[in-house]
């Protein structure tokens, strides 16, 4: 490989936030340049070897020069928003549903958990973490490739959200949870959980690296390798849903999850110059009004046939008070957000309809 094959490798590995596509545009553009650059030079009486140097430290720093073009192309630059929140939604939502679907009595009689403790000696609790993070793996690995270079450590976000969540949870109510002694919670709440998350950040920059790899083999396989990824964390999650939402109230539940959700993705989209302000405008509306719609949809329903929400459970009807409540947030938001990037009258310009007949 030449000098020159050498910096545009570089160079590109700088350009993973740009759009596959305009980043090799550039790397030909930047070739053709440093080629005809070197050319100039020789022809001038310099050495090849030397024209090739003058010419690589004529165009800068491979870092530095990634910057400016990314700067220069900001509109071909990939949604950082949209790929962090990917990014989170694939890692947590494959820990939750693995979560939920390992929390039964019967997750305790799985084949593989027995196992990874006959073959390595853990007792069921370790090796039940042992084989959580294991399935967690291909969820991390397609993080870390929607992530790309400056997002692959999101891979870790479950074993985060773990540490935070335990210790949030045992200074809110002055005793250690899970663990009932200091050793227990600094070995499961803070060193084991540690130890996963370095594990799962691994996977993730992994995926980001082969996913960024200019080797086409290597690029192929990271695709097919992607697509696998995809397809278990799909049916993960399907069959966790399966089991979750078999109940007014958890479907309620979800409601309350996913409203939110949703209008945090089209903001997103919004923020990455993926949507226009009244597509944004629309989506956020359309979001919000499916909300309240699907909440008076269920309460009116049941109040037709004189059956109270209670009946399903206790958190029912206050998870769709909080679901309608955030969703006509969300439709007041989205009126607001419409009404201030309305362009103003210019001076002197009426908003009032043209007068018919003629003046007298």
């Amino acid at each position: 490989m030449s000098d020159i094959d050498t910096y545009l490798t570089q160079l590109r590995s700088h350009l993973t936030d740009l759009d596959p596509k305009r980043a090799d545009e550039i790397i030909a553009e930047a070739r053709t340049h440093l080629e005809s650059r070197a050319a100039q030079l020789q022809a001038a009486g310099v050495g090849e070897d030397e024209a090739i140097e003058k010419a690589l430290a004529a165009f800068g720093d491979p870092g530095r020069v990634a910057q400016d073009l990314i700067d220069k192309n900001s509109r071909h630059r990939r949604p950082a928003a949209l790929r962090s929140l990917g990014a989170l939604a694939i890692t947590l939502g494959a820990a939750f549903a693995l979560a939920g679907l390992s929390s039964t009595p019967e997750s305790w009689n799985s084949p593989s958990l027995h196992f990874i403790a006959h073959y390595t000696g853990l007792d069921l609790e370790p090796a039940a973490f042992l084989l959580l993070l294991i399935q967690l793996l291909p969820a991390a690995y397609l993080a870390g490739v929607l992530g790309g270079r400056r997002l692959w450590w999101l891979a870790a976000a479950p074993a985060a959200f773990w540490i935070g969540l335990c210790w949030t949870a045992s200074l809110l109510s002055g005793r250690l949870q899970p663990a009932p002694t200091l050793s227990e919670q600094l070995r499961y709440a803070l060193i084991v959980p540690g130890l996963a998350a370095l594990v799962l950040a691994a996977t993730g920059r992994v995926g980001a690296g082969l996913a960024a790899s200019r080797s086409r083999l290597l690029h192929r396989a990271a695709r097919a390798l992607a697509v696998i990824c995809a397809a278990y964390v799909l049916s993960l999650g399907l069959v966790a849903l399966g089991r979750a939402l078999d109940s007014l109230e958890a479907q309620s539940l979800a409601i309350v999850v996913a409203v939110p959700v949703a209008l945090i993705f089209v903001a997103a989209a919004r923020r990455d110059r993926r949507l226009d302000p009244r597509t944004f405008a629309i989506l956020f509306a359309g979001v919000s009004a499916a909300g309240l719609l699907l909440v008076g949809t269920v309460v009116l329903f049941f109040s037709s046939l004189g059956v109270s929400l209670g009946v399903f459970g206790q958190y029912t009807a206050p998870s769709l008070a909080v679901a309608a409540v955030t969703s006509a947030l969300g439709l007041l938001a989205a009126l607001i957000y419409w009404r201030r990037t309305q362009p103003e009258p210019s001076p002197g310009q009426s908003n009032l309809p043209p007068a018919s007949g003629h003046p007298g």
